[in-house]
């Protein structure tokens, strides 16, 4: 099927970099009829794949969007002349939109990814488990099998029924030191995957997705 994504992309203040939680936090907090921006309600959060996603990408302040977010943020782009964070009001100098159109879902061939930022395929929990696996053989089946999960968590929330058996080769090496996000460490991987399956470029998969992890680029398109 053909699958839309959006880049809205900001030049913000003097320093030019809002990390993306805070622009999150900005937009979720300013719109906040908006469900979509910030995946809460009055029932608490909802855990479901984020179609609005807040990164850093070529060095700018980003929102990537796709399906409903797009709309929603496509309606607000216009009105953000500043952004408010932490208490300082920074202006926008100029915004960029960019629009993808690329095929998404099952295939026959087998299409190469990388990450573009970290990759958190591991929480707390879990991490302490996967150290212990004796061999590098063993690690990288239990993360090629935690990424099968990824896509098939991301194709649920898009709305696609996976009828292939996923086929997933992983190239990986672990981030020397753990990131820490909302005062959670987490240990990041970057490196690249193939898979019998088109995915859409600059979303992103695993964990925190929303606030700009785990976001994948096609290799060679």
């Amino acid at each position: 099927m053909t699958f839309k994504v959006f880049l809205f992309q900001f030049f913000i203040g003097e320093k030019g970099k809002v990390a993306p939680r805070k622009l999150r936090g900005y937009l979720g907090g300013t719109f906040s009829e908006h469900e979509v921006l910030h995946n809460h309600s009055k029932g608490g959060f909802h855990y479901r794949y984020p179609l609005v996603q807040y990164k850093i990408l070529d060095g700018l302040p980003t929102i990537v969007t796709t399906g409903k977010g797009s709309d929603v943020i496509y309606s607000l782009f216009p009105e953000l002349n500043e952004v408010n964070i932490d208490g300082d009001i920074l202006p926008v100098f100029e915004r960029r939109f960019r629009e993808y159109r690329m095929e998404y879902g099952d295939t026959e061939d087998r299409f190469q990814y990388e990450f573009l930022t970290p990759w958190f395929p591991l929480n707390q929990d879990n991490y302490d488990d996967y150290e212990s696996m004796g061999s590098f053989e063993a690690k990288k089946e239990e993360l090629e099998r935690i990424l099968t999960g990824n896509i098939l968590s991301q194709a649920k929330g898009l709305d696609y029924w996976i009828d292939n058996q996923l086929e997933v080769e992983l190239d990986f090496y672990s981030l020397k030191r753990p990131v820490y996000h909302k005062d959670v460490k987490f240990h990041g991987f970057r490196g690249s995957f193939t898979v019998n399956f088109r995915l859409p470029d600059y979303l992103g998969l695993g964990k925190s997705v929303s606030h700009g992890f785990g976001t994948i680029k096609q290799i060679g398109e």
